[in-house]
């Protein structure tokens, strides 16, 4: 049986590794910079947000009078 990793220099598993994990957090990054950017543009518009609508009624309203 031959050892696929006798002719390797020590350690280039680990650069590989290393490259690989490298490569996913650049593009992690470049993604949620992008994101960033194009919700500062106004490209998703209100997707982050949500608005609270609410109906008041005359009868509802306490004003600092009332509380006694």
């Amino acid at each position: 049986m031959v050892n696929p990793t006798a002719g390797r220099k020590p350690g280039r598993e680990i650069m590989e590794r290393s490259r690989a994990i490298s490569v996913a957090i650049l593009g992690f990054t470049i993604f949620a910079g992008g994101a960033l950017l194009l919700e500062n543009t106004g490209l998703f518009a209100g997707a982050f947000r949500t608005e609270i609508l609410a109906r008041v009624d005359e009868g509802d309203v306490v004003s600092a009078a009332d509380v006694q």
